[in-house]
């Protein structure tokens, strides 16, 4: 690599970063790409260095981590007379190197230019905290009404009484409705769960236990969803995950990648990370071809996801079902197919605004549950 170190730098009220952006436009040895006022900015840059001061309010180790994961390195710029502990902090959050702020441009430079020669290993995120913490199961369907919110409403219901900690999570950035469902205030939500978790501080006030088990509701804004990058939403899940057995999200119908304004790609990045895939559909011509396309991209997405599919609102009779599943199985054998009945008490509570009451409903979703147990470790 001949050109010169590609950098960003962290809006500071110090003078270092004047002092290297003049010293790069007179002399070169870095080229400044960026100057950083949000982390959503930091995120998206194409640069090689980020350049940040240990008094950087949204300095965090999740910052750190996500720019090593795009293979990009961390200079940490610190004070000692201004913040005694600003060095260490530096280190703490695991920036690659660190430099003075009072340090000439050209020593910049210079450091900049070694830390362009090493390698930083990249960070394994999501596997890692998976590894030691509740499952994620993300649940999702074609277009249609299929019902999958219920039956994402039914799963946590149905773990949290079984005695695992179950947080259910609204992530249908098209029409979400678990807040309005479960009768519950639009506010907290997933925003300020993702505004928190971005920050470090505390996400338990972000969780609703109302409904007799944790809910996260969705964003009642639609312009507000295009703000979320995918990729705090899904971190902010994990970290409700560390406290939890179960996380169930509810994600919207669209899945395909579609060009322009990123429509759908909350949805494509959750499944991608999920552990466990949950499809709903609907016993119709239309619903299984729907349904089969629907299960196409996710497995794109999330080739080695284990999925399970669930057939909703199926009348009574075995020729129906047995007809159903010949379709499925004919283009994709899942490991678990599931027909749940139509209930009426389904439209009842949500009328009411409650949980389903016992019934056929319930019964089946509590044998979904057996049959493709939620909680505990991964295979």
């Amino acid at each position: 690599m001949n050109a010169d170190p590609t950098v960003a730098l962290v809006l500071s009220p110090r003078d270092w970063a004047t002092r290297l952006h003049r010293y790069a436009a007179d002399h070169g040895g870095v080229r400044v790409k960026a100057r950083i006022l949000r982390p959503e900015e930091a995120a998206n840059g194409d640069f090689e260095v980020l350049v940040v001061d240990d008094t950087t309010s949204f300095l965090s180790r999740r910052l750190v981590d996500e720019m090593h994961g795009g293979g990009r390195k961390v200079l940490g710029v610190y004070d000692e007379e201004e913040l005694a502990e600003g060095r260490e902090r530096l280190l703490e959050m695991g920036a690659d190197a660190i430099i003075v702020s009072h340090a000439t441009a050209e020593e910049f430079v210079h450091q900049i230019a070694e830390m362009r020669s090493g390698e930083v290993m990249r960070v394994p995120r999501v596997v890692a905290q998976h590894a030691a913490c509740g499952k994620v199961v993300v649940v999702g369907g074609p277009f249609g009404g299929t019902g999958s919110t219920e039956i994402a409403i039914g799963l946590a219901g149905r773990l949290q009484d079984g005695g695992s900690q179950t947080v259910l999570v609204d992530a249908d950035d098209v029409a979400p409705s678990v807040a309005q469902r479960l009768g519950l205030p639009l506010v907290p939500n997933l925003r300020t769960l993702v505004d928190h978790s971005r920050h470090g501080e505390d996400i338990g006030s972000d969780v609703d236990d109302s409904a007799g088990f944790g809910v996260v509701c969705g964003i009642p804004n639609p312009r507000d969803w295009f703000e979320l990058r995918p990729a705090d939403v899904v971190v902010a899940i994990e970290d409700l995950a560390k406290t939890a057995d179960c996380v169930i999200v509810d994600v919207s119908s669209g899945v395909e990648r579609l060009p322009g304004d990123g429509r759908y790609r909350l949805s494509r990045k959750l499944i991608a990370t999920a552990d466990l895939l949950i499809g709903v559909g609907v016993p119709t011509p239309l619903g299984v071809s729907r349904l089969l396309d629907w299960v196409a991209e996710a497995k794109v997405l999330n080739e080695h996801g284990r999925l399970r599919l669930v057939v909703n609102r199926t009348p009574r009779g075995a020729f129906l079902r047995s007809e159903v599943a010949r379709e499925i199985e004919r283009v994709f054998e899942p490991s678990v197919l599931r027909f749940l009945p139509a209930d009426r008490r389904v439209e009842q509570a949500s009328w009411a605004g409650d949980l389903v009451r016992k019934g056929a409903f319930s019964r089946g979703v509590a044998a979904l549950v057996a049959d493709a147990p939620l909680v505990g470790s991964a295979p």
